[in-house]
C-alpha cells in the first residue's frame, strides 16, 4: 500500500508499484485524477492499471471523464462502505471517512 500527495506523486508510485487497484481523487495539486486516471489505464496504455477515482464531488462531467479516462469505478466519499462493493467487481470494500490522502494504492 502507497499514498501520495500529488497526482504527479500518485502516477510514479503506481507505476512503480503496479498495485492491484490505485484509489485516486479527482482533485490534486500538480495532475488531477482525470488525468492520472488517463496516465494509468487511458487509451493507449500499454499495461493498464485499475482506477478507482474518488470524490466529494457528485457531478456527471466527473463521473463521464474518469469513465472515458480508463477508470473501473467511480466513488463519492459521501457513500456508505457497502457502495464500493457494488461499483465495480474489482473495487475493494474501503473505509472511505479514514482516507485523506489523494491517492491510495493498494496492492498484494
Amino acid at each position: 500500500m502507497a499514498e501520495a500527495s500529488d497526482g504527479a506523486e500518485a502516477v510514479a508510485l503506481a507505476r512503480r508499484l503496479r498495485p492491484d487497484v490505485c484509489l485516486v481523487d479527482i482533485r490534486m495539486p500538480r495532475l488531477d485524477g482525470i488525468e492520472v486516471t488517463r496516465t494509468l489505464a487511458g487509451p493507449g496504455v500499454a499495461d493498464p492499471l485499475r482506477v478507482v477515482v474518488v470524490t466529494t464531488f457528485d457531478l456527471d462531467e466527473y463521473v463521464y471523464g474518469a469513465l472515458r479516462g480508463g477508470a473501473v469505478g467511480f466513488i463519492l466519499k459521501a457513500a456508505p462502505p457497502s457502495s464500493s462493493r457494488r461499483s465495480g467487481r474489482h473495487t475493494p470494500a474501503t473505509p472511505w471517512s479514514r482516507r485523506r490522502s489523494p491517492c491510495g494504492c493498494y496492492g498484494t
